[in-house]
């Protein structure tokens, strides 16, 4: 079973070595937005996990893909 999508994030987060505010000003979404992220308290919306996406892959200079649900549509 693949690990939850906000710990997947928070591991990026620590990789990337960025704060949550960080996070949340290279997706464009409030820090609240992020915070609740990565608690798990709300799931990202698809284009939300795409500038995920983007942004880990830009920092870390690989392709990242994040896993998510398939009942999560």
């Amino acid at each position: 079973i693949n690990e939850p999508l906000n710990k997947q994030i928070e591991a990026l987060r620590d990789e990337c070595r960025m704060t949550v505010e960080e996070l949340a000003e290279g997706l464009g979404v409030t820090p609240r937005s992020a915070y609740r992220h990565l608690s798990g308290e709300a799931t990202p919306r698809q284009r939300q996990i795409a500038a995920y996406e983007k942004l880990f892959s830009q920092k870390l200079g690989r392709k990242v893909h994040l896993e998510t649900s398939v009942e999560r549509q």
